[in-house]
C-alpha cells in the first residue's frame, strides 16, 4: 500500500515531510543528551601586575548562533580580595554553535572616580609631559588619558584637578578600562606603541564577543583564560603605594583594603588636620567668623590638596581671600558641603613655601544654630589631605585651622563641654560682664565682674565648691542668662 503526500503544487510534499521527520528525529536524539552548566572563573588583575581588584561586575552573555535572537546574560560579581577572581556559570547549547560575550564594568559614580585619584597622580602626569620621568607602562597612558582624546597632556592634568576640586564629578570616560589578557599578549608590540586602542570599550563596544564555540570548547578549562582573564587600569590613578592615594578596589600591599569596602577608609590623613584653635563654641544663626587655613610647610613641594567639609546647612562662605602668591586653585562647593584647594607646579619643579604660611581666609556666616563649631569643620574623607614632596612622594604635613574675628549674633553663656570648670560667654559687643554664683537656697556664693570683649570670654568656676547644684547668673547690658552648674 502506498501513501502519497501531495501537499506541494508539484507533489514536493513528500520531500518536505521527510525532511521535517528527519529533523524531528535528530532533535529528539540530541535532546536526550542534557546540556549541563559549565563553571568558569577568571583572573581579574590590576594593570600588568598580580594585584586583584574587587567591587566590580562582569556581564557574561551566551546565545546560540543564528537561532537565538537575544543574549542570555548574567552579572558576575568580582570576589573578595583574597581570591582575586570572579566566577560563575553558563549553560551553552550542546547542539549548536554558541556566541559568548563578556563585558566588565563598574559603577562609574563620583565615589568610584575619586577613589585613588589625587594630586600625586597629577604630579606624575606633569613629570611624564616634561619628560623628567616618562611613563614606564602602556597602562599608565590609558589611565592618564582622562579626557579620552588618545593623548596625555595638560588637559588631563586640569581635568583631574577639576575632579579633586569638585568642579566635575566624572571624567570623559568610564572610571575603569578593561583588557582581554590573551589579546594583549598576542599584540604586545602594538599595545606598547598605541595602548589607547586596546581597551575592551575601544575595540569591542558593548563587550568582547567570541564565536563560534562548541559546547566542548567551552567546557575545556584550558580555554577559559583566553576569554575570561582580564587586565584593568583605573582612570586617573597613575601612582600607588602611598598612604593617601590608596585605591580601595585594588588588593595588594600597595593597594590594600583597610578592613571593609567603604571608600572613606582609604586614608588616614584626618590626623593631619589641627583644629585646636577652632573653639568648640555654640553659635547662633547670624554669627560670623573668619576661618584661616595655614600649613606647617617644612620641605619643598610639587603639589598639595586640602579638602575640607563645611556643611552648607550651617555655613555660608561669604568671601574667600587668598593670602599666598602661589595662585592656589580653590572651589567653595556648596552642593557637596566642601571647600577644596589644590596646587601643583605646571613645570614639575618643587617650590618652597613659608613655614606656617596662611593660605586662605574664609569669611563665614552661620546659617543655623550650632552646638560645637569645631566638630562641624573637618576633612573630606573621599579625598583627604595630601602633600607631594620634591621626589613625588606623599609626605605628612600639618594643616592648621584657626578662627579670628568671631562675632556672635547674640549673648550666650554655657559650661564648656570639654572643661566643666569653665564658663564660656559669647558677647556681640565690648561690655562689662557681671557674674553671680548662687546655691539652690538663693545664697550668693561669689560675685565677679570682667571686661567683656566681642567674641569669646571665659570665667573659671570656683574649684572649692562642695558637691551640689549651683546657679550662675550672667548679665550684660543686652541680656541676662542663668546657667545651671553641677559640682562633684
Amino acid at each position: 500500500m502506498k501513501t502519497k503526500f501531495n501537499f506541494g503544487p508539484r507533489g514536493g510534499g513528500q520531500i518536505r515531510f521527510a525532511a521535517l521527520l528527519i529533523t524531528f528525529i535528530l532533535v529528539m536524539a540530541y535532546s536526550s543528551v542534557s546540556s549541563q552548566a559549565i563553571d568558569f572563573q577568571g583572573d581579574n588583575l590590576f594593570r600588568s601586575n598580580g594585584y586583584g581588584v574587587t567591587n566590580h561586575t562582569v556581564e557574561v552573555c551566551i546565545k546560540e548562533i543564528d537561532l537565538t535572537p537575544t543574549w542570555d546574560c548574567d552579572d558576575w560579581d568580582v570576589g573578595a580580595c583574597s581570591g582575586e577572581i570572579y566566577e560563575g556559570e553558563i549553560e551553552p547549547s550542546d547542539i549548536y554553535y554558541n556566541s559568548l560575550r563578556i563585558y566588565p564594568y563598574s559603577d562609574n559614580d563620583y565615589s568610584d572616580y575619586i577613589n585613588g585619584v589625587s594630586t600625586a597622580d597629577i604630579v606624575k602626569l606633569v613629570w611624564n609631559r616634561t619628560a623628567y620621568e616618562p611613563f614606564d607602562s602602556p597602562f599608565k597612558f590609558v589611565s592618564g588619558d582622562v579626557d579620552y582624546d588618545h593623548d596625555v597632556d595638560e588637559d588631563d592634568e586640569d581635568m583631574i584637578g577639576d575632579l579633586i576640586l569638585s568642579y566635575i564629578t566624572s571624567f570623559d570616560r568610564t572610571s575603569w578600562e578593561w583588557f582581554n589578557r590573551e589579546e594583549l599578549e598576542d599584540n604586545s608590540t602594538a599595545f606598547d606603541s598605541d595602548p589607547y586602542d586596546w581597551t575592551i570599550n575601544e575595540l569591542h563596544p558593548g563587550g568582547i564577543v567570541f564565536e563560534p564555540l562548541t559546547y566542548l570548547q567551552l567546557a575545556n578549562t584550558a580555554n577559559h583564560g583566553d576569554w575570561f582573564d582580564l587586565r584593568n587600569t583605573k582612570i586617573g590613578d597613575i601612582t600607588g603605594c602611598t598612604y593617601t592615594t590608596i585605591n580601595t578596589w585594588v588588593c595588594n600591599s600597595c593597594y590594600t583594603l583597610k578592613g571593609n569596602d567603604e571608600v572613606f577608609s582609604r586614608s588616614e590623613s584626618v590626623n593631619l588636620l589641627n583644629k585646636d584653635l577652632i573653639p568648640s563654641s555654640k553659635l547662633s544663626k547670624g554669627s560670623t567668623f573668619d576661618l584661616l587655613i595655614s600649613c606647617d610647610f617644612n620641605t619643598s613641594l610639587l603639589g598639595f590638596q586640602i579638602p575640607l567639609t563645611m556643611p552648607s546647612e550651617y555655613f555660608e562662605v561669604l568671601e574667600v581671600i587668598e593670602l599666598s602668591d602661589k595662585q592656589i586653585k580653590y572651589n567653595n562647593c556648596n552642593e557637596k558641603n566642601e571647600f577644596n584647594c589644590l596646587w601643583f607646579d605646571k613645570l614639575g619643579i618643587a617650590n618652597q613655601f613659608t613655614p606656617n604660611e596662611a593660605l586662605f581666609r574664609l569669611k563665614v556666616r552661620v546659617k543655623k544654630d550650632l552646638h560645637n563649631l569645631r566638630s562641624l569643620i573637618t576633612t573630606n574623607k573621599l579625598k583627604e589631605i595630601e602633600f607631594v614632596d620634591e621626589n613625588a612622594e606623599v609626605i605628612e604635613q600639618k594643616v592648621k585651622l584657626s578662627v579670628e574675628n568671631l562675632k556672635p549674633n547674640q549673648f550666650e553663656a554655657y559650661i564648656k563641654f570639654e572643661n566643666q570648670h569653665q564658663l564660656e560667654i559669647l558677647s556681640s559687643s565690648n561690655n562689662s560682664i557681671h557674674i553671680e554664683l548662687f546655691d539652690l537656697q538663693g545664697r550668693i556664693i561669689s560675685r565677679d565682674e570682667m571686661d567683656g570683649v566681642i567674641g569669646i570670654n571665659h570665667w573659671d568656676i570656683p574649684s572649692n565648691l562642695v558637691v551640689g547644684t549651683y546657679l550662675i547668673r550672667v548679665s550684660m547690658d543686652h541680656g541676662v542668662q542663668i546657667v545651671r552648674n553641677f559640682s562633684h
